[in-house]
């Protein structure tokens, strides 16, 4: 029997959905881009160009923000208006 939550897949196969900005540090604004979803990597970090849409229907992605808000983003116009830097 597993344990609740636990995955079928080896750890070694896991693919990562989030990425990190690295431009967020603690000290950062509270409304900068700390993690998002993106196209599936493993220890990915950037910025908008690794943003997935596709994760979700309808379609968009989550963000969450230095202070801990998560925002679901639907169009590039709401993702390009965040603060990545």
């Amino acid at each position: 029997m597993r344990e609740a939550g636990a995955s079928s897949q080896p750890v070694d196969i896991w693919i990562s959905d989030y990425a990190m900005n690295p431009n967020c540090r603690g000290d950062s604004p509270k409304d900068m881009v700390f993690l998002f979803e993106s196209r599936p990597g493993w220890n990915q970090h950037g910025g908008p160009e690794l943003f997935a849409f596709d994760h979700h229907d309808p379609k968009g992605g989550c963000v969450l923000l230095n202070d801990g808000t998560v925002r679901f983003i639907r169009t590039e116009r709401e993702l390009h208006a965040l603060r990545w830097r």
